[in-house]
């Protein structure tokens, strides 16, 4: 509603004056222009910085999780590497070949996985559990 006014303001006060009517009308129009690419500019400048805070905190966000992943993968691999120095220790522990084949598993390894719960059961046939990491190793291939 504002905008309104000030066209008609400056278009009749323009047109009032017979000399250079024309060309004051269109100074008077450049500079009424003016302001709303200024207003635009600050807008734009308002938005940019926004977005820019936004995508900042999305990015430390995925950040810290992607370091939460890598932490927790790590010590997944060393759980891994525990288990399997006892069944080089310990050849006929059952829940050492257990628990290598499931930190196996959880690395991504299915074929040592596999491999280590095949050994688990030939030492104990009724061992459930491994039965069990068998038929979830088996549908993951």
């Amino acid at each position: 509603m504002k905008l309104l006014p000030q066209i008609y303001r400056i278009i009749t006060e323009c047109f009032g004056n017979t000399r250079g009517g024309l060309t004051a009308l269109v100074l008077r129009v450049r500079l009424f222009l003016r302001f709303p690419r200024r207003n635009l500019m600050v807008f734009l400048f308002l938005y940019l910085t926004m977005n820019f805070f936004v995508f900042s905190f999305f990015l430390f966000y995925f950040i810290e999780n992607y370091k939460s992943v890598i932490i927790q993968r790590e010590h997944v691999r060393d759980k891994f590497e525990y288990w399997q120095n006892v069944v080089d220790k310990h050849s006929n522990y059952v829940d050492a070949y257990y628990q290598v084949s499931y930190f196996a598993l959880k690395l991504g390894q299915k074929g040592k996985a596999l491999e280590y719960v095949d050994r688990a059961l030939v030492l104990d046939p009724g061992f459930g559990e491994a039965e069990e990491l068998r038929k979830v190793i088996l549908d993951l291939r």
